[in-house]
């Protein structure tokens, strides 16, 4: 039997270009999220710090449920998607569309998000993930 982690994250990384055999599981350290590239003031993408991170107030914390899979992510796999390379480059965790419950917000959340929250919306890249840091006005 496999014994799976819920607390860390789970996300199919994508390590160069090229076939589907580029795509793989990886396991992140505890604490660590995917992040879109477009919230580099927290962390540059594809992860958060590992030290733990403070959560802008723009930002929730999505537990993942469901994403899709689109013609971008393949072009992104083949390495022909320009702006997967101009900000993200490899290692890049593909994938734009999320579904799942907001599992953290901000210390000073001005948002009308509360844990637990049934959420979707987009990120710039990272959704394939079960845990991703997305801003708010992107849910």
């Amino acid at each position: 039997a496999i014994s799976i982690d819920a607390t860390r994250t789970r996300c199919i990384s994508i390590g160069r270009p090229g076939g589907m055999e580029q795509l793989r599981l990886v396991t992140l350290k505890k604490d660590i999220c995917t992040i879109g590239y477009n919230v580099k003031h927290v962390s540059p993408a594809p992860y958060t710090p590992a030290d733990g991170f403070e959560l802008p107030e723009d930002c929730v914390v999505v537990k993942n449920l469901a994403f899709s899979v689109n013609y971008a992510d393949c072009t992104i796999r083949w390495g022909l998607y320009e702006s997967a390379k101009k900000f993200v480059g490899y290692p890049i965790v593909p994938g734009f569309d999320v579904a799942g419950t907001i599992e953290r917000v901000p210390k000073n959340n001005n948002s009308n998000f509360k844990v637990g929250d049934r959420v979707f919306g987009c990120t710039l890249f990272g959704a394939y993930s079960s845990r991703v840091v997305i801003p708010t006005i992107q849910l």
